[in-house]
């Protein structure tokens, strides 16, 4: 039977992968390590609990991230971008 991994550690296993995918294995760990101490940093200094964001909310930040660097090049270029009406369906 394969390992178990907890649903709180996919997020730590996923970026060590796309790490250790681009042969950087060393980095790999390292980052790995980093940011599980950082976890439990916060866990243990501050009472945070560790929340899972989900991939609703993963979207949505990487969504906001491409329309902000759009309108940072549009800037860039002499342009404004003004975002569509939505109609109601």
């Amino acid at each position: 039977m394969p390992p178990v991994i907890p649903r709180k550690l996919l997020a730590v296993a996923s970026a060590a992968g796309v790490i250790a995918f681009l042969g950087l294995v060393i980095y790999a760990i390292t980052a790995s390590a980093h940011k599980l101490a950082r976890l439990v940093y916060f866990m243990l200094t501050k009472g945070q609990a560790f929340v899972e964001a989900g991939q609703d909310e993963y979207e949505e930040r990487y969504r906001q991230r491409v329309v902000q660097n759009l309108a940072k090049r549009a800037r860039e270029m002499g342009f404004e971008l003004k975002p569509k009406e939505l109609r109601p369906a």
